[in-house]
């Protein structure tokens, strides 16, 4: 009787960690933060501190990836609509640099 009373007490630990365990079970795991809000909130914050090409790279990435939202609808208007990043587009990247009015004097 002495040497099975430390196994029942092992035992009965054992089976109470494991029953504690299976009622996080139940536990509802929280939704993603919203990854469309945080890349725009990156590209507005680059935008602000005049990292242009920051900006305009990831708004437009926003866009490719978030195609249905709100965000990126506002991203595809900051993009059209902002002046800063007129010479900030993909396709005129490099000409900007060299023959644009945002030509600060650097290649």
């Amino acid at each position: 009787m002495r040497r099975t009373w430390p196994f029942s007490f092992l035992v009965l630990m054992l089976s109470l960690a494991l029953m504690s365990c299976l009622k996080e079970a139940d536990f509802v795991p929280k939704p993603e933060k919203a990854l469309d809000k945080t890349l725009f909130d990156h590209a507005a914050y680059s935008l602000e501190h005049s990292k242009f090409d920051v900006a305009q790279i990831t708004f437009q990435t926003l866009i490719n990836t978030y195609p249905d939202s709100g965000y990126a609808v506002l991203a595809r208007w900051i993009l059209q609509h902002d002046p800063r990043l007129d010479c900030h587009t993909p396709a005129n990247m490099y000409f900007s640099k060299v023959l644009s009015p945002c030509n600060d004097g650097t290649l």
